[in-house]
């Protein structure tokens, strides 16, 4: 079960807490991009988090993920050989490393 409410501080910890990655997603906005601006935006962010879990409503921004195929092995003109990766928002990692805390 979910915390409520996240507080800032919570925020600002669950951001530290990722790697400072360069992927993104469909919003082209990667975590290292976030935990650079992360005490400027901390505020809104959890403004946003909180009115998500009081409404029960998530943006539908934040349900949208990037696919990307990444080559395995094999014939690289064969479709079976990719498997897909789906790319989340940052904003939606860091919304679910919050409900999943316990």
């Amino acid at each position: 079960m979910h915390r409520y409410p996240v507080s800032g501080k919570e925020v600002t910890e669950i951001v530290s807490g990722y790697k400072s990655k360069i992927s993104y997603g469909h919003d082209e906005i990667s975590m290292k991009t976030v935990k650079h601006v992360i005490k400027q935006i901390v505020r809104p962010s959890t403004y946003i988090f909180n009115r998500s879990l009081i409404t029960g409503i998530f943006p539908n921004d934040m349900k949208t993920a990037k696919v990307i195929p990444v080559f395995k092995s094999g014939d690289r003109l064969q479709f079976s050989n990719y498997r897909p990766i789906s790319l989340l928002p940052q904003f939606s990692k860091i919304k679910n490393k919050n409900l999943t805390k316990g």
